[in-house]
């Protein structure tokens, strides 16, 4: 197999806004070179405009998408616009990136990770991001830099160090204030969790927040980046399998009553065995077969007389 198509006759979907196009088109170009170790030319036909239709490389078209949605502060705008669904929406494109990134790697390049980074993290064109998804869906901007992070655990991006120090700290800050997002990249993605606590400074001063207990450390409101210190003479808590600090931990427990003084009333359990029904037949059913058959006896002899 030398080549593959799709076909696109609407502007309402695209192909880094759902997860069929990658499935389909990224899908046969995996399998193709999984079996010849090349992947095959792909081409997409644009029949948008039926007067005016057209056949595109995809690596065209999928750059064409790029620029004039996802890179675009138009279109993000619009998004922001919209509130939780519009940083929902933000949240799904890097995932749908990523889709593209392990069917067809020679799509997306560094480049294109590093500015997601830029626009999406750094805010590169100043329009408030932080805020906008801190106010609106912080669940979703956590699981962006997820994505962020695990792209690059995975080698298919390599950031500086500074840029990784950067992402794990806005995302550990954001699980400490908001509660881990539980998305499949992250929530129980035990390779992440280790691979953050290799990436931030092993100094004391900037230790991780994963590895002091919770109620001894308080969120800053003023910077994305603060890290806490456990406090001296405590031991930290072996490190969480499946989050950084999630709901619930730094609450005050009720109260355990003390079983030895409590006494339970209720009513007692005993054993009941079941009595099983007498083995004996019952003389009903011979009554009734007696009935019908005499009844029938008499129907033949009525009839006999007749004839």
């Amino acid at each position: 197999m030398e080549a593959a198509a799709h076909h696109t006759n609407s502007n309402l979907y695209g192909f880094i806004d759902n997860d069929d196009v990658y499935q389909y088109l990224g899908g046969i170009g995996m399998a193709v070179r999984t079996v010849t170790g090349k992947t095959p030319d792909m081409y997409v036909t644009d029949a948008v405009d039926p007067d005016r239709s057209s056949v595109s490389s995809l690596h065209d078209f999928f750059s064409r998408e790029l620029r004039s949605r996802y890179y675009n502060p138009q279109w993000m705008k619009g998004m922001m616009e919209q509130g939780y669904s519009g940083a929902r929406e933000m949240d799904r494109f890097a995932e749908y990136l990523w889709g593209w990134e392990a069917t067809v790697p020679d799509l997306v390049s560094e480049n294109t990770w590093s500015e997601v980074d830029e626009i999406y993290v750094q805010d590169k064109y100043q329009m408030g991001l932080k805020d906008f998804f801190d106010e609106s869906n912080p669940w979703a901007a956590q699981s962006l830099t997820g994505r962020l992070l695990e792209t690059s655990r995975k080698d298919r991006w390599h950031p500086t160090e500074e840029v990784k120090q950067e992402l794990v700290e806005r995302y550990e800050q954001s699980v400490q204030d908001y509660g881990v997002t539980c998305c499949h990249h992250t929530c129980g993605n035990l390779a992440l969790q280790e691979y953050m606590q290799g990436v931030l400074p092993t100094q004391d001063s900037h230790s991780s927040r994963s590895s002091s207990p919770p109620s001894e450390s308080k969120p800053s409101s003023s910077s994305s980046s603060h890290h806490h210190k456990p406090s001296a003479g405590k031991e930290s808590p072996p490190q969480n399998q499946t989050q950084s600090e999630g709901y619930g931990k730094g609450l005050p427990r009720a109260a355990q009553p003390d079983s030895s003084s409590c006494e339970v009333e209720g009513f007692v359990m005993e054993a009941v065995e079941a009595k099983s029904a007498p083995t004996g037949s019952s003389a009903a059913p011979m009554i009734a077969l007696g009935l019908v058959f005499t009844a029938l006896l008499m129907i033949w002899m009525g009839f006999h007389r007749r004839v």
